[in-house]
């Protein structure tokens, strides 16, 4: 999945202004949060995420959550 596929039903200006501000933010991460949130889009679960990492689930709901609140 990439960011045309999540914006591509709506080509509003709305949409597209959406679609900037989601590269941006996600151009700001980091190797391994860009890897975790990739994995998450590709529909991997927290646990299984956590397991290709060495991380607990916990762990990655936290870096999920971050990702998340993270300001553009």
């Amino acid at each position: 999945m990439n960011l045309d596929d999540m914006f591509a039903t709506n080509s509003s200006t709305d949409a597209i202004d959406n679609k900037l501000d989601a590269q941006r933010r996600i151009d700001k991460l980091g190797h391994l949060d860009r890897a975790i949130l990739y994995l998450w889009c590709a529909g991997y679960n927290q646990t299984e995420i956590g397991v290709m990492f060495g991380y607990s689930q916990g762990r990655i709901s936290q870096i999920l959550s971050k990702i998340n609140n993270s300001k553009a």
